[in-house]
């Protein structure tokens, strides 16, 4: 990106800009809140240049700044504000539409929310803080962030709870008061309570009707809990499975580095060689075929039936003529793995993935069988590095089980009941390094990253107001029920007060919780 960025803005004549224009005359970019100022600038240069506006061309740009999540990987909310006033104010060749409609949640959630997000009360959730901050670095002012205004969303979905009981428990409050304002004992009393709640849940499968109107019955993969970070996803999971709930933590990193990337390359080198004993040995004992021979001993003098010699044979051609989507797909089938998908979801799932990865890297890369084989081993073995998307593992459709995920990964998601779990504690900033936006010479907003500590207490209030869009990102992720932690009781005043003023929740969840849910309750808050 910096190359391009470089080249595009030190061309003269703009060919390499109008030759994206000319290659790409329609352009959407989706999550557009989480663009950079270098990736606009590409964009802006090529794409809504004068060359660009005669050619033709149209982009489409589509994002919310109320989920921008992610400035620590070089997101800047900045940008998307700045290009969103352009759009607003150049109507001759920009048009602005806001889509103010939920097609996730249930009325209950989205009134619920409605109210907890809204902008027109004493403290709003997006508000930003009016601090006199006359400290500068390297002779730029420190920028002070705009408000984000909520605006309300309408219901466009036919998701709804069955039983009227339900919906009015749409909005769930675990009270959690009597662990003498330590953190720690704080999460394992809520931690107790999400393993009753969801026991409860998983034994009584309330009805609810799904998005289409189809009548469904709660599953225990219906079920998700939302964590801060893989820590915390840890504990939870371990804390769940002790108590028999089935649980996993959605998207496990090193995909390549597990199980079932040795199984694909067992299957690849019996493919490769189909009379080597040893591949077909270590295939045969390995869970993909699921087959007891008793005696591993006596497999070399076993004799295998005609069908699966005949599958033998189909991947050796396959792998021979580089058909590889059908090589993949018989090794799948013919191994009856697909038909165990109920017994082993998370293994089928793995494989179908890497298999999918091979296949894409394998015709991008014109790769022949054995140069595909020592790819894979290369991966299994770390000699090379992948994108961390395509490490990860995607969680198995079908799998039944409460997922567990950070708040980050949710984004894009939606479960019928979310458990808010986690982000009770804020992290260190362990780089001794600060990063906020500067006013610079040209009056133009830009990120700064320094160590200067004139930065710091910028860096901590666009820290916060980044942390508040990660929670707003984790409460919309429910479609039917939202469970959140509360410390709170009434005074001998009728005013709510707080039990633990060292958790992170109390600065912004609670205050928000008090003054828009327990003051002015809404129907569906339990």
């Amino acid at each position: 990106i910096a190359k391009v960025y470089e080249v595009i803005n030190n061309e003269s004549d703009g060919l390499l800009a109008n030759t994206l224009a000319n290659r790409y005359r329609y352009v959407l970019v989706d999550e557009f809140q989480d663009t950079d100022e270098m990736q606009w600038s590409i964009l802006e240069k090529s794409f809504m240049s004068e060359y660009a506006w005669q050619n033709g061309n149209r982009i489409y740009l589509v994002g919310d700044p109320k989920q921008a999540i992610y400035r620590f990987r070089g997101g800047d909310l900045c940008t998307f504000l700045k290009v969103r006033k352009k759009f607003q104010k150049d109507s001759q060749r920009c048009s602005y539409e806001p889509m103010n409609c939920n097609y996730r949640s249930s009325r209950e959630i989205n009134e619920a929310l409605n109210q907890f997000f809204r902008s027109d009360c004493k403290y709003p959730w997006f508000r930003t803080e009016t601090v006199k901050d006359d400290k500068q670095v390297n002779n730029f002012s420190i920028y002070q962030e705009e408000e984000i205004l909520y605006e309300n969303v309408e219901t466009g979905t036919k998701t709804g709870w069955l039983e009227s009981s339900d919906r009015k428990n749409s909005i769930q409050l675990i009270n959690i008061s009597e662990t003498k304002n330590k953190p720690a004992k704080f999460r394992k009393a809520y931690f107790e309570q999400i393993a009753i709640e969801i026991t409860q849940l998983i034994n009584t499968s309330p009805q609810y009707h799904d998005r289409d109107g189809a009548l469904r019955s709660l599953s225990a993969g219906d079920i998700c809990c939302l964590v801060r970070n893989k820590n915390e996803g840890s504990k939870l999971e371990t804390f769940l499975k002790e108590r028999g709930i089935p649980c996993a933590i959605y998207k496990k990193s090193n995909l390549f580095e597990s199980l079932e990337a040795l199984y694909v390359e067992q299957l690849l080198l019996l493919a490769a060689n189909p009379q080597d004993h040893a591949a077909r040995k270590r295939v045969m004992l390995s869970p993909v075929f699921n087959v007891d021979y008793g005696n591993h001993e006596r497999l070399d003098t076993v004799q295998l039936d005609i069908e699966f010699e005949q599958c033998i044979i189909r991947w050796n051609q396959s792998f021979n003529r580089r058909l590889w989507g059908r090589m993949f797909a018989a090794m799948l089938n013919d191994s009856g793995l697909l038909e165990r998908v109920a017994e082993s979801p998370s293994m089928v799932s793995g494989m179908q993935q890497i298999c999918e990865i091979l296949h894409r890297e394998a015709l991008s890369q014109n790769m022949d069988g054995l140069t595909l084989i020592e790819y894979l081993r290369s991966l299994r073995f770390g000699d090379r590095k992948v994108a961390q998307e395509m490490d990860t593992f995607a969680v198995a459709s079908e799998d039944s089980r409460v997922q567990i995920l950070t708040m980050h990964t949710s984004k894009g998601l939606e479960f019928p009941v979310v458990f808010f779990a986690g982000g009770f504690t804020r992290g260190s900033n362990r780089n001794k390094h600060y990063m906020a936006h500067v006013i610079d010479e040209s009056n133009s907003v830009s990120r700064c990253i320094s160590i200067d500590e004139s930065l710091k207490e910028a860096h901590a209030r666009e820290d916060d107001l980044e942390l508040r869009r990660l929670y707003y990102v984790a409460f919309t992720r429910a479609a039917l029920r939202l469970v959140l932690p509360a410390f709170i009781a009434p005074n001998n005043k009728g005013e709510y007060k707080s039990f633990h003023g060292n958790l992170v929740l109390e600065k912004n969840i609670m205050p928000a919780m008090r003054q828009n849910w327990l003051n002015d309750k809404p129907s569906s808050h339990s």
